[in-house]
């Protein structure tokens, strides 16, 4: 194998414009044997065996005419005729660019791109018998008595040597592609609307689109090499599939300031997931939530020299997604269709010798109807510092319910289905975080620092859909209610 790896990057300022650049080149070569079969053969050896006569294809052992197993390849067999090629090209790329007409107003455009694109051949050469092999109906094997070997005869069943048959080379190639690109714009406004008040706040939009595309010819026999698609020997196995989602989102911040010591922040979101249907797909956040520094208020209660700094917070949250759709991944195409019946290719439709095209509902019931998750939070905290921040204890107490939880919950099989896809959990969590730090030793360019954490949280399912108390959520974990 071998990797090689470009890159680029770079920052321009012009007056109020400034621009951003990066982008990284990754390309990945692989060639290998089929490394598994080779294992697995060599486990299943006699020890009388030599692994150098495997290796060697000419060799009595290595020779499929006189391999000892009737059923596989030898190991060297295997090196000899197979080839597993792959190929992978990543890009990276990054831009930003900034823009500043007055003091109070900064402008960023920023782009994405993460493009994974890989190919993987396999290749087999074929294997061919000897006329011997393939005519020759006399067979040795072990006496039972342990006295040496004897000759069985056609007439007492003894046939041709099992595998003795001739394997056309055979070819198999898979491409993948997955593009994501990510892009926002956003305006922030900084400014003091008093002596004693600021104002900061953020406007802007963002796009995310993600396509994924996989395309096979499934290995089959080729009346001769090289390796090319056109030289079949019969129909090939072809199977393909493209994926793809977009995410468009409308946000915005602000944070109100008092002095140095109060603070109220706001923000929303707005997503359109085209995953959804057209009466799901707006995803709502929004966010408020403030603090206040008590030392900075109340300047009368650090006097002592002990307290050096104290401040309080809340804040509560509304969080939507749909994140379970593509299974937490960031490459939302994964969850592309999972909201609409689906079909697939049936093999052997109706039976295995018909030749007949078929498809096959997909075994999930799908959910048109299926709704984002929203998770309500709300958390409280303290902040202390002491003896000039020698010693510092902060602790949060917080409560959170999720409400409509996307799960892919188990149904029987006598349905016809393995699971669906439903708005069923209905949970809560909530729990007390303590962080208590310190300065053991802080004496010229030395300095010793350590802290210790405790928390303790409780989940609890407080409902699940149309009033069923237990549902199977997979990998053996059931979601009970209570």
């Amino acid at each position: 194998g071998c990797r090689d790896i470009f890159r680029i990057g770079g920052d321009k300022t012009y007056g109020i414009f400034s621009a951003t650049y990066g982008a990284t080149y990754t390309h990945l070569d692989k060639n290998t044997t089929n490394t598994g079969a080779v294992y697995d053969d060599l486990l299943e050896s006699p020890l009388f065996v030599p692994i150098k006569d495997l290796k060697d294809p000419n060799s009595k052992y290595g020779n499929p005419d006189t391999y000892y197993n009737d059923y596989y390849y030898s190991p060297g067999q295997i090196i000899k005729s197979t080839r597993n090629l792959n190929a992978e090209n990543d890009i990276n790329a990054n831009l930003a660019l900034k823009l500043k007409p007055w003091k109070w107003l900064n402008l960023t455009y920023r782009a994405s791109l993460d493009n994974i694109q890989s190919r993987n051949q396999q290749e087999f050469s074929g294997v061919t018998y000897s006329a011997f092999s393939k005519s020759n109906s006399e067979i040795w094997y072990p006496d039972p008595n342990g006295t040496g070997t004897i000759i069985k005869n056609p007439n007492d069943g003894a046939g041709t040597k099992y595998s003795a048959t001739d394997a056309l080379p055979s070819y198999g190639v898979q491409n993948f592609n997955n593009m994501l690109l990510t892009s926002d714009f956003l305006a922030n406004f900084s400014t003091k609307l008093t002596k004693d008040f600021s104002f900061d706040a953020t406007a802007g939009i963002s796009y995310m689109d993600n396509k994924i595309s996989w395309d096979n010819i499934s290995q089959t026999a080729l009346y001769f090499t090289p390796y090319n698609v056109q030289n079949f020997a019969s129909t090939p196995s072809l199977s393909n599939f493209t994926d793809e989602a977009r995410k468009l989102g409308y946000l915005g911040e602000a944070t109100v300031g008092y002095k140095s010591f109060v603070f109220v922040h706001g923000s929303f979101r707005t997503d359109l997931d085209t995953r959804l249907s057209k009466a799901n797909r707006y995803i709502p956040y929004y966010d408020i939530d403030g603090s206040v520094v008590l030392s900075e208020l109340f300047k009368s209660i650090t006097e002592n020299g002990v307290l050096d700094f104290a401040k309080v917070r809340y804040a509560h949250s509304l969080t939507g997604n749909v994140s379970a759709l593509a299974g937490g991944s960031q490459y939302i195409a994964y969850g592309a269709y999972q909201t609409m019946a689906t079909y697939g290719l049936a093999g052997g439709f109706p039976y295995s010798s018909s030749g007949l095209g078929g498809y096959s509902l997909n075994p999930t019931i799908a959910n048109p109807n299926i709704k984002p998750e929203k998770i309500r939070e709300d958390e409280v905290g303290l902040d202390l510092g002491f003896l000039s921040d020698r010693i510092t204890l902060g602790g949060s107490y917080y409560r959170s319910t999720t409400k409509d939880g996307i799960v892919y919950a188990s149904v029987s099989r006598a349905s016809g289905f393995t699971q669906a896809l439903v708005n069923a959990a209905n949970s809560e969590n909530k729990g007390l975080e303590l962080d208590l730090g310190g300065t053991i030793i802080k004496h010229g360019g030395l300095e010793w620092s350590m802290k210790v954490n405790w928390t303790h949280q409780t989940s609890k399912v407080n409902s699940i859909v149309s009033g069923v108390t237990a549902i199977n959520v997979g990998n053996n974990s059931y979601a009970v209610v209570g």
